[in-house]
């Protein structure tokens, strides 16, 4: 069986397993097409597979180096040995097809750019795929991958580095990659915060931001996406290929889940109702998204040595207000590691709580703390602040009064809570 190899670089290729025809060189990119060979000349009377084993019972010629027939825009070159037919698109002028392009030339090259721009800017070919792709040389990743959404082509939607072997300076790369995305690069392997991705292994660094859910609940599409991705982008070329490239404080918090300061909670409004909530937030906290919860709901990345996020919910009704804050611990942790610490705190402000049992066996409780106004809860997994009352929820200031119904958390209620919380944990 002849060895099979590209015709655009001279990699060696595998042989797909039948019945597939289609290959497609791991190094430059190129795609060709695998055809059978046709019967032998001068063959009559006999079936194909007949004429194939006659070809094949012949006597060995001399041996002379394998031919592989080439079809190139149109043009066929025919021999009597050919065992093959590779179709290959043209490729003429890519910058990193055979020499591969140096990785320098990325520093200055952005995520903002269609397939053919990004194709010339690289000096390689944009194919029907929406992908393109170029080699590299000088660093520990042999090519480079950028891929489009079709609903948006103005912006890469994920990109990706591949190398047929692991990577010399994996354990450092994972190193600078955790200090700039920080806790939430889980296991040094696998980030994930809103609609952005990225996953690292030694022989491979994916990254992807469409702002797409695959949770038709979820809500409106990340209006981030791109800014997210763009940050990934400034992640990878610093922390993977050491090029000098900013990645700022401001990027890290906004895009990639960094964090705010828990005391940055009290700019909350808890004047502002559901339909006004989404505005307010997003002046508060400018790479925060919505999403519908049983009302709509705000994950806001929280930097604190107990949380990594907070969960703000508006009731999906009329006029709703802030209904609660949900907080949870840091990223991959199940459960809650400072629940004794968080109770501690919390009793001596505001007093001794209600204590229930969760799980005998596990030896688990939860806490109620009562407050002037609205309820402070913290369980194994959880902190839960009750900002207003159910029934506050469902009827009108002007009703609660007249009614001398449980009035809703006031403001400064909410900053004491927030206020007690971001300084116990900082101690």
């Amino acid at each position: 069986m002849i060895e099979l190899r590209c015709t655009n670089c001279g990699a060696g290729l595998a042989r797909p397993p039948p019945p597939a025809t289609l290959l497609r060189c791991q190094f430059c990119g190129a795609q060709m097409l695998l055809e059978p060979p046709p019967p032998p000349p001068h063959v009559y009377g006999a079936s194909a597979r007949q004429a194939q084993a006659a070809v094949i019972g012949r006597p060995k010629p001399a041996p002379r180096a394998p031919v592989i027939l080439v079809l190139v825009v149109g043009l066929v070159i025919t021999t009597v040995t050919v065992a093959a037919i590779v179709v290959v698109r043209p490729d003429s002028g890519r910058r990193g097809s055979r020499t591969g392009l140096d990785p320098a030339t990325l520093a200055t090259v952005s995520l903002r750019a269609t397939p053919e721009s990004m194709a010339a800017v690289l000096g390689v070919a944009a194919d029907k795929d929406l992908d393109v792709q170029a080699r590299l040389k000088g660093t520990g990743f042999e090519s480079v991958n950028f891929h489009w959404d079709k609903a948006d082509l103005s912006h890469v939607s994920s990109f990706g580095f591949t190398s047929g072997a692991p990577v010399t300076n994996d354990a450092d790369a994972r190193v600078k990659i955790r200090a700039l995305l920080g806790r939430r690069f889980e296991r040094s392997t696998a980030f994930y915060w809103d609609s952005a991705s990225l996953y690292y292994e030694p022989t491979n660094l994916n990254a992807k931001a469409d702002g797409k859910t695959s949770n038709p609940g979820r809500g409106p599409d990340d209006p981030h996406w791109k800014d997210r991705l763009d940050a990934l982008w400034d992640v990878t070329r610093r922390a993977v290929l050491g090029l000098n490239v900013p990645v700022t404080d401001v990027e890290r918090r906004d895009w990639l889940g960094g964090g705010y300061p828990l005391s940055s909670l009290e700019a909350v409004d808890l004047d502002v109702d559901v339909d006004g909530s989404v505005a307010m937030m997003r002046r508060a906290f400018a790479g925060v998204s919505s999403r519908f919860a049983e009302g709509i709901a705000f994950d806001v990345p929280i930097d604190h040595p107990w949380f990594s996020t907070a969960t703000l919910d508006w009731p999906d009704i009329k006029g709703g207000h802030l209904s609660g804050a949900h907080f949870v611990g840091p990223p991959g942790v199940q459960s809650l590691q400072d629940q004794v610490d968080i109770e501690t705190c919390l009793q001596a402000t505001y007093g001794k709580p209600r204590t229930d049992e969760v799980d005998h066996l596990k030896g688990t409780h939860k806490t109620t703390f009562k407050l002037p106004d609205g309820d402070v809860r913290v369980d194994p997994h959880t902190v839960d602040i009750d900002v207003d009352t159910f029934v506050a929820q469902h009827f009108t200031a002007q009703e609660r009064k007249a009614m001398r119904l449980p009035s809703a958390m006031s403001k400064s209620g909410w900053s004491k809570v927030i206020a007690t919380l971001d300084a116990c944990g900082h101690k």
